[in-house]
C-alpha cells in the first residue's frame, strides 16, 4: 500500500529530480566542452567546476542568471537527499517564496481509531498539532512530514522550474561556446 503522500506528491518530486539530474549532466557536459577553462570535469568536484564555469562565463552572465545556477546547485543536493526543510529555506531566501502546505504534526503513535479521530478533530479545531512548515529542521518536522508540506506548497514544482531556467542558461551557454569554437576555426 502506498501512503498518501507518495500517491499525491512523488510524480512532482520525480519531475523536480530529473530536471535537477538534467541541470547536472548538462553543466558537466558543458565544462567538459572548454579546454581553455582547465576543469578537470568529475562528479566528485561539481561544486569547483561550477565555479569555475561561472568565472569563465562571467563576462556573458547576468546576476540573475548567476543566481540561478548558484540556487539550482544548492536545491539539487538539497532535493535528492530529502532535506525539504533546507529546500523551503534556499527557496525562500533567494527567489520564489513558498507559502505553508498547512501540513500538520500530530503523534498517532499506539493510538485506536477513536485516539485518532479525537486527535484529528482537535487539529482542525486548532488545540493539537505543530505546523511542520514552523518546524525547523526534517528532523523535527520529519521526512514525510516534510515531503508533504513541499509537496502541498508547491516546492517540487518550483524546483523544476528553476531547474529549467538553469538548463535554458547552460544551453545559451553551449550556443555561445560552439559559436565562439566556429569562429576560431574559421579564423585559422
Amino acid at each position: 500500500m502506498q501512503s498518501p503522500a507518495l500517491r499525491m506528491f512523488l510524480s512532482s518530486f520525480k519531475a523536480a529530480a530529473a530536471e535537477g539530474a538534467a541541470f547536472e549532466l548538462k553543466m558537466l557536459l558543458l565544462a567538459g566542452s572548454i579546454p581553455a577553462a582547465g576543469l578537470n570535469v568529475t562528479v566528485k568536484n561539481f561544486r569547483k567546476v561550477h565555479g569555475n564555469l561561472l568565472a569563465h562565463f562571467n563576462h556573458i552572465l547576468c546576476d540573475e542568471d548567476k543566481e540561478i545556477l548558484d540556487l539550482c546547485l544548492y536545491i539539487r543536493n538539497k532535493l535528492l537527499h530529502a532535506d525539504f526543510y533546507s529546500l523551503r529555506q534556499k527557496l525562500n531566501s533567494l527567489i520564489i517564496a513558498s507559502e505553508t502546505g498547512n501540513v500538520m504534526k500530530i503523534d498517532l503513535t499506539d493510538v485506536s481509531r477513536a485516539e485518532i479521530m479525537s486527535k484529528l478533530e482537535a487539529v482542525k479545531s486548532g488545540k493539537l498539532g505543530i505546523r511542520v512548515a514552523d518546524t525547523e529542521s526534517t528532523v523535527a518536522g520529519t521526512i514525510y512530514g516534510w515531503f508533504m508540506e513541499a509537496g502541498n506548497a508547491g516546492d517540487f514544482e518550483k524546483s523544476a522550474y528553476l531547474f529549467q531556467r538553469a538548463t535554458e542558461i547552460i544551453d545559451r551557454l553551449v550556443n555561445l561556446n560552439c559559436s565562439e569554437i566556429t569562429e576560431k576555426a574559421s579564423n585559422q
